[in-house]
C-alpha cells in the first residue's frame, strides 16, 4: 500500500512537469489522494490493531506474573513448612539421643549381665556336681535270654 501511494504520488509530479493535459493530472491527483487515504487507514488500522494486541499481551503477562507469585508464594509456604517438620524432627531425634547416652551412662556391666541371664533363664543357682554311673552286666540267670541292666539308687545330690 505505501508503495503504491508512492508511485502515484510520483505518477502525479512527473505529469505536473511534463506539462500534460488538465484532465490527467486532475486524475493522477485524485488517484494519489485515494492511495493516500486508504494508506492512512491502514496505518490506522495496523496501529489500532498493534495497541490492542499490545494491550492483551500487557493483561496476559500481568496474569501469567500473578499465577507465577501465586504459585511461588504457595512452594515458600510449603518449602518453609518442611523446614520446619525437619527442624522439629532433629529436635526430637536430638532429644532420643541425649535420653539413650544418658541411659547407657547409667547402666551398669553387672546390671547387663543381670537382666542377660534373667531374660535367658540360665537360673539363680548351680547345679550340682554329677557322679559317673559305671554300667554293670548283671550276672546271667537261667531262664533270661537279655541281660538287663542293674537297677542303681538314685543320688541324693541329683534330686531337685
Amino acid at each position: 500500500s505505501k508503495e503504491s501511494y508512492h508511485s502515484k504520488c510520483q505518477e502525479y509530479e512527473r505529469l505536473r512537469k511534463e506539462g500534460t493535459s488538465q484532465k490527467e493530472i486532475d486524475k493522477a491527483e485524485l488517484k494519489s489522494r485515494k492511495a493516500g487515504e486508504a494508506l492512512r487507514r491502514a496505518v490506522d488500522k495496523y496501529n489500532a490493531a498493534r495497541a490492542d494486541f499490545e494491550q492483551r499481551m500487557l493483561d496476559s503477562a500481568m496474569r501469567f506474573q500473578e499465577v507465577e507469585e501465586a504459585h511461588l508464594r504457595h512452594m515458600k509456604g510449603l518449602i518453609g513448612s518442611y523446614s520446619h517438620s525437619v527442624e522439629d524432627t532433629h529436635v526430637q531425634i536430638g532429644q532420643v539421643h541425649e535420653e539413650f547416652k544418658q541411659n547407657v551412662e547409667n547402666i551398669s556391666t553387672e546390671m547387663l549381665l543381670r537382666r542377660f541371664a534373667e531374660s535367658k533363664g540360665t537360673g539363680r543357682e548351680r547345679p550340682g556336681a554329677l557322679d559317673f554311673d559305671e554300667y554293670r552286666l548283671a550276672p546271667p540267670q537261667e531262664g533270661k535270654t537279655q541281660e538287663e541292666p542293674e537297677q542303681s539308687v538314685p543320688d541324693p545330690r541329683l534330686e531337685p
